[in-house]
């Protein structure tokens, strides 16, 4: 489902690729810590150019003195800018949202909230935010099914032909298990408090706070939808914002869709994604071209593959290029 982010005097749609608040202009110098020595020397410069500017006078040793103290105080300001981001980097290495947030602090971009005013169609031009939410809505819906249709399948094994395959080589069935309530008290409280609100606007802050109250009556919700293999819908609806890539904004092709679900939703999804996940991989259920979204696998591990099958022909021949 997609709504438009609208004020009831004024209706438009957001664009959310500018949609953190704006960071004051070097907000980054705010948040150094003020050492003692790093006052001395400020405290230094601002005494030495004082004084250069009260005098008049060609007087050299005075303005020697008072660019040595700007340098001395910018060199501090600059190592405890450097010590700063180091920590920043160090911190946040395993979470690259955040280590690009750093970085755009470093470079200065600075993200200003957008209204997406007008998308420009075959023969017209629309502005109307309700046509606008259905024009979104309809594109969003369809990016999927037009996608599947242009991947060209040159085998004839389909997805459901590997399933049976790879449950021949398996003796275990699967079925999802009832979870406890110490499971999804541990989920609450591991909740990133930063992300967007869904649907119901109860932010993950809250149920991470009120973790001890609701988690029993969570994990019996949790277990019925189990038992009787269902997903509620409300769970299901979310609120997609359209996200600007590049080029020109007024063109449809130039945003993708950020979908943001009730925060419940995730731990449910979560809850069946880890037994699943435990599941083919304790029988090897996996294929083997499979890198994205697993431990131990990335970009790089592919490419070493490649490079194996791409090699291995060329060692039969005694031909290696």
């Amino acid at each position: 489902m997609l709504k438009s982010t609208q004020d009831p005097q004024n209706k438009e749609i957001q664009d959310s690729s500018k949609e953190r608040p704006k960071d004051p202009k070097h907000a980054c110098v705010a948040e150094i810590p003020n050492t003692t020595k790093t006052k001395e020397k400020l405290s230094l410069q601002q005494k030495g150019f004082g004084k250069n500017q009260m005098s008049e006078s060609d007087d050299k040793a005075a303005q020697s003195k008072a660019n040595k103290q700007r340098n001395v105080a910018n060199t501090a300001l600059r190592s405890a800018k450097r010590d700063y981001y180091a920590n920043k980097f160090t911190n946040n290495k395993q979470n690259p949202k955040y280590a690009w947030r750093t970085i755009n602090d470093i470079l200065g971009r600075n993200r200003k909230q957008t209204t997406i005013n007008e998308i420009k169609l075959p023969g017209k031009t629309v502005t109307s935010t309700d046509e606008l939410v259905d024009i979104f809505n309809d594109h969003f819906s369809n990016i999927g099914p037009k996608l599947a249709e242009s991947i060209l399948n040159d085998n004839d094994v389909s997805f459901r032909d590997f399933i049976t395959q790879q449950k021949s080589k398996t003796k275990n069935s699967f079925s999802f298990r009832p979870v406890s309530v110490s499971l999804v008290y541990t989920l609450l409280v591991n909740l990133s408090t930063t992300k967007a609100t869904g649907m119901d606007k109860i932010s993950a802050k809250i149920r991470q706070v009120a973790a001890p109250v609701i988690a029993p009556s969570l994990t019996e919700i949790f277990n019925m939808s189990i038992d009787s293999d269902q997903f509620p819908s409300d769970w299901k609806a979310a609120r997609v914002i359209p996200l600007f890539k590049k080029g020109q904004r007024s063109m449809l092709d130039n945003y993708r869709p950020i979908s943001i679900l009730p925060v419940v939703s995730k731990l449910m999804e979560r809850i069946m994604y880890d037994q699943m996940y435990e599941y083919l991989n304790q029988n090897n259920l996996f294929s083997k071209h499979q890198f994205g979204f697993r431990p131990y696998h990335s970009t790089t591990t592919t490419l070493l593959d490649c490079t194996n099958e791409w090699y291995i022909p060329t060692w039969t021949v005694g031909c290696i290029t």
